[in-house]
């Protein structure tokens, strides 16, 4: 959470930024998406260094780079600040995201689950925490300041960096990567669909329901309720699959079909408003739900190390990222959001038949492996 609470404090306040910053709802999503370029850049390699440095390491960088991205959005003044500032947010988040996959690796199989959906419940808790506060307290409270006090905190982290399993051992089965190429891939790209959605629908929130005729913070406030439900969203569905000591992929195809059919919902919701607060609230469980279920079913399924696996997935979660909020936010300025809801649904469409492929091509795989 600590790296990743700058981009959803930036959601919380969108309005606001906007206004401020004198920035169009398109320049917004591409500052969004800065994040997501550098998380997506450093993925792989920083899944690799890991590996071999340990996890500590990761966690550090989490705590220190949060901190610094939250300063310098809040002496940000125009476009390419704000936009810099959440790109160094996303390249520490990345360092936090894969030590704590690289933790939780060497952890029980039915206890991973749960630990992973504990673990990616930390992003939506700063979404919950940034909605709240806004909701809450709305235009009284100063959206500089809010980013000022989060860096202490963010700072603070690091005097706690766990270290974690740390290093790779040179007793991990480490099979050829090529081994879970097919699947990894369809996974990747899953992920980024889902992710292209699902955090379009995180950051464009509050914005959504301003169109809709909300307040501000009745937006904040619909932000905070659907990040709150994402929460044990991910806690559940992640201690369900590791109870069952089951891959995974039946739990994260549900949650992506789920999501798919929750955007096409907000897409015919008009000028019911009733169903806009449902139909989101939906999205935020299906949408948004499902990354701890995916790397426990990266986990599950592939010998890669762990950093290294998970590096190269959630590239593709993050490059889902990069093109979902600027995409949707520019078929929201263009169109409406209602056509913007309808390609996030297709994009879920999309992704639920990659993980039902990706389901197949491990059951390949494991078949070849046995004969």
């Amino acid at each position: 959470m600590v790296a990743s609470f700058p981009l959803f404090f930036a959601g919380g306040f969108a309005v606001r930024l906007q206004d401020d910053l004198n920035i169009s709802k398109s320049q917004f999503g591409l500052s969004v998406s800065a994040y997501f370029v550098t998380s997506a850049i450093g993925s792989f390699t920083i899944g690799s260094l890991i590996d071999k440095l340990g996890a500590r390491a990761g966690f550090i960088l989490a705590g220190v780079g949060g901190g610094v991205a939250s300063i310098l959005i809040a002496v940000s003044n125009s476009f390419w600040p704000f936009a810099f500032a959440l790109g160094v947010a996303g390249i520490s988040n990345t360092g936090g995201q894969l030590a704590g996959n690289r933790v939780l690796a060497g952890v029980g199989s039915q206890r991973q689950g749960l630990g992973f959906g504990v673990k990616q419940a930390a992003v939506p808790m700063g979404s919950f925490i940034a909605g709240a506060v806004v909701g809450v307290l709305g235009s009284e409270i100063d959206w500089r300041g809010a980013f000022l006090a989060y860096s202490v905190f963010a700072f603070c982290t690091v005097f706690f960096a766990p270290g974690g399993p740390g290093k790779a051992s040179s007793s991990e089965p480490r099979r050829p990567v090529g081994n879970d190429w097919p699947c990894l891939l369809a996974l990747a790209m899953a992920g980024f669909l889902g992710g292209a959605a699902g955090n379009g629908l995180a950051v464009l929130t509050v914005d959504a329901f301003a169109a809709s005729g909300y307040t501000e913070s009745v937006g904040a406030t619909a932000l905070a309720i659907g990040s709150g439900l994402t929460i044990v969203m991910r806690t559940a569905i992640g201690w369900f699959a590791g109870r069952r000591n089951a891959s995974g992929f039946v739990e994260l195809g549900f949650a992506m079909a789920l999501g798919a059919t929750a955007f096409g919902l907000m897409a015919a919701s008009g000028d019911s408003q009733n169903l806009l607060w449902v139909a989101s609230i939906m999205a935020f469980l299906g949408a948004w739900g499902w990354p701890g279920v995916m790397y426990y079913t990266v986990i599950r399924n592939t010998t890669t190390t762990p950093g290294t696996a998970t590096g190269f997935v959630v590239t593709g979660v993050f490059m889902g990222g990069i093109a979902g909020a600027p995409l949707l936010a520019s078929i929201a300025e263009r169109s409406s959001y209602d056509t913007a809801w309808i390609t996030a649904s297709v994009m879920g469409v999309i992704a639920t038949i990659l993980v039902v492929a990706a389901s197949r091509l491990s059951l390949v795989k494991r078949s070849l492996v046995d004969a």
